[in-house]
């Protein structure tokens, strides 16, 4: 059992783990088999069972509204794209309670432009997002980078001519706009383990990547644990973020460029075990083609603390003309 504190709010996580099974069992007749096998919505595929609950396949791109129930565990295949770029919008809702996970490194959620995600956890029944071999109670401290991550890109600002595009995207993957209120949806009391994704050199997947998302986005109390590369990862945008816990990232715990110009506050981060040669607490550029480009990422981030281990570098970098403004902090090792 993993247990996590929220500095200042006094919130834990409890993360628990199940048994899976990925077989269906042998069905007495063919009607009680396809009884069963009808048992998860038509927008999903049933997959076995799990402690008593249905696994649902989730694959492809979804250009309608879907919600997910606790009821059911939700499996992700490959790049699960909701919505169209900026066409065919639509919302995933996530209900408190909720677990979702995937299998592999190419196995992670996609929130096109245009569309949400609404994930309203509670304190009592987070939402959760993890690896299948959490699931299975396999996994511990030293896994990372078990399944991708989330992704979201919006329709805020960034410093980079027109739109964006994600470097480990499979399919797309634009973000970028001209829209500082953007407003991509609400990520509130989630969960988001065993992460993150080397696609190629320089090009990672994250627990949480946010490319150009606006300020009517609504994330509070998230927690990222044993992402393989970064924590979280924004590129422009206007979105503001509270109540973040960051535990035992290979790389980066937070990471912001291309004009990153939103607000942090309640920020916990502990460098465990890392997978990168300069692991840091915060890591923040501007452009690296050009340190004047604006908006010049600027975020402003308070009432937070931080430990590196041995293995850790700076605690604080800005590079490559990043600013930032730092209030009340406290850095130490572990």
């Amino acid at each position: 059992m993993i247990k996590t504190f929220i500095i200042i709010s006094a919130v834990s996580f409890g993360i628990t783990t199940a048994v899976l099974s990925d077989k269906m069992g042998i069905f007495s007749n063919e009607a009680q088999a396809m009884e069963i096998a009808n048992t998860c919505p038509s927008f999903a595929k049933f997959t076995g069972t799990l402690a008593g609950q249905d696994v649902c396949k989730l694959s492809g791109v979804y250009t309608e509204d879907i919600r997910l129930t606790k009821n059911k565990l939700w499996a992700l295949e490959n790049e699960v794209i909701i919505g169209g770029d900026n066409t065919s919008s639509a919302t995933i809702h996530i209900e408190k309670g909720t677990k979702i996970f995937g299998k592999n490194g190419e196995d992670y959620l996609f929130i096109s432009r245009g569309s949400k995600i609404e994930a309203k956890g509670t304190k009592d029944e987070p939402i959760e997002f993890t690896s299948k071999k959490d699931i299975i109670g396999l996994a511990s401290k030293y896994h990372k980078g078990e399944w991708g991550g989330i992704v979201i890109a919006g329709n805020a600002p960034t410093n980079v001519q027109g739109q964006e595009q994600f470097e480990f995207a499979l399919t797309g993957g634009n973000f970028g706009g001209n829209n500082p209120h953007d407003n991509s949806g609400i990520i509130n009391y989630v969960l988001i383990k065993y992460a993150g994704n080397k696609v190629g050199l320089d090009k990672e997947l994250n627990g949480l990547s946010l490319g150009g998302v606006g300020d009517k986005t609504n994330i509070d109390y998230i927690e990222v644990y044993n992402n393989f590369d970064d924590g979280i990862e924004l590129w422009g945008g206007t979105v503001n973020l509270k109540h973040i816990v960051l535990i035992g990232n290979g790389d980066d715990n937070i990471d912001t460029d291309h004009g990153y110009t939103g607000k942090m506050q309640y920020v916990y981060i502990k460098q465990t075990t890392t997978t990168s040669r300069n692991p840091r607490g915060f890591e923040a550029d501007n452009l690296s083609g050009d340190f004047s480009a604006t908006p010049i990422s600027k975020p402003v981030i308070a009432n937070f603390e931080m430990h590196g281990n041995s293995d850790s570098h700076e605690g604080i970098l800005l590079r490559r003309g990043s600013g930032a403004f730092f209030h009340k902090w406290i850095c130490g090792w572990i």
